[in-house]
């Protein structure tokens, strides 16, 4: 590998890597948990987050924000999105639109 060395170093176990892929590989391919999965994979193969972070045109932040809670939480909790605060809600999403 060229230039500085990784900061953030964890490994995957093969059932975490085999989840991933199946995320990974998924249709909807601009969705945050693809996007998430792939980042952890190309990182575990040996990537660097400058590379990653051109190779899917997501800011190298963004890249290394989700190694960072690959590092902390696991795979598992990296890939999904965090609680937010802020007003919840005022629509349900099963509810069909009474405007028409």
């Amino acid at each position: 590998m060229r230039g500085r060395p990784r900061k953030f170093v964890a490994t995957l176990t093969p059932e975490e890597k085999e989840r991933l892929l199946s995320v990974a590989h998924a249709e909807a391919t601009r969705d945050r948990r693809v996007e998430r999965a792939r980042i952890i994979l190309l990182s575990n193969s040996g990537h660097r987050s400058v590379d990653i972070a051109e190779m899917l045109s997501v800011s190298l932040s963004t890249v290394s924000k989700v190694i960072k809670r690959w590092s902390e939480l696991g795979a598992d909790r990296a890939i999904e999105d965090m609680h937010r605060s802020g007003r919840p809600p005022t629509k349900k999403a099963a509810e069909p639109d009474k405007s028409e």
